[in-house]
């Protein structure tokens, strides 16, 4: 029944989303040439010996560790996303106190992961699924919440009911429409400093959500001012095989986008450059 709604949903994406599609298609080209790129890396990955320089070492890493060697309900995760997350959670960890979000419980052998790494904080999760199984996984420190991650009133009903998180995990039904709604809806749940991640976007409905990611990446990028005020609560936006990573600003306040000219001489090039976009005057110089 999940594979048929989620089939359901691609064949009506483009019909209730036209302009996430034009998006998607007008960036079709970049999309199928960085495709391809990433395809070319993935042989060359493939062909490497074990061993070889870049291999990851679980021993280093307590996410991949358990994920591979400890005993827990099942779970698939890409192990590059395991690598990638260890800073920003090891973060969160030294908070003391932590409240994390997972959207797409599955069989329940993340939750374990993530009751693992920060053991000894103040941890609360809360998993959000379509599959009333996944109730059975809740426990003290956790709770279950049934509910479909593309309504938009769920989210509403949701937000009045828990606190923000330090870390949303959104590793759900990974359809363009799905991640956006989620990702719209909850971004301002997140804490200062938290961090939102969402997972598996290369197959988000044929790589509209990328294309909806990238919009949101060069409005970031255009400063200043930052046109809207999502941009100003965002500290960085990484981007890995298959994922996104959004650190959220600890200050939005403290944020500045300015660059001001300092130095104690400047070329004439740098002069003739200052002097064409402020009415023809000399640089400042610091004595």
């Amino acid at each position: 029944m999940r594979k048929a709604q989620i089939a359901f949903r691609k064949l009506l994406g483009p019909i209730l989303h036209p302009a996430e599609f034009i998006r998607y298609v007008a960036n079709f080209e970049e999309w199928f040439q960085g495709r391809a790129e990433a395809l070319r890396m993935t042989v060359a990955a493939k062909a490497s010996p074990a061993g070889s320089p870049g291999t990851l070492d679980p021993s280093r890493n307590s996410l991949i560790d358990f994920y591979l060697n400890g005993s827990h309900r099942g779970m698939t995760k890409p192990i590059h996303f395991l690598e990638a997350y260890l800073p920003h959670f090891a973060e969160m960890r030294e908070r003391g106190r932590v409240r994390l979000l997972e959207i797409g419980v599955f069989s329940g052998g993340s939750l374990e992961m993530y009751r693992q790494f920060f053991t000894g904080t103040d941890l609360h999760i809360v998993g959000v699924d379509i599959d009333a199984d996944c109730r059975d996984f809740a426990a003290a420190d956790t709770r279950i919440e049934l509910g479909d991650q593309e309504d938009r009133g769920f989210w509403r009903r949701f937000k009045g009911q828990h606190e923000p998180f330090d870390v949303i995990v959104d590793d759900g039904g990974h359809t363009c429409e799905q991640q956006i709604v989620t990702f719209e809806s909850m971004f301002d749940m997140v804490t200062p400093g938290g961090v939102y991640i969402i997972e598996d976007i290369g197959g988000s409905t044929h790589g509209r959500f990328l294309a909806y990611m990238t919009g949101l990446m060069t409005a970031y990028n255009y400063t200043p001012p930052a046109p809207q005020p999502v941009h100003r609560d965002i500290r960085s936006i990484e981007c890995i095989p298959g994922c996104i990573i959004i650190r959220k600003r600890a200050d939005p306040a403290a944020l500045e986008f300015r660059g001001p000219w300092v130095g104690n001489s400047w070329t004439k090039a740098a002069s003739a450059l200052y002097a064409r976009y402020n009415d023809g005057r000399s640089p400042p110089t610091v004595r």
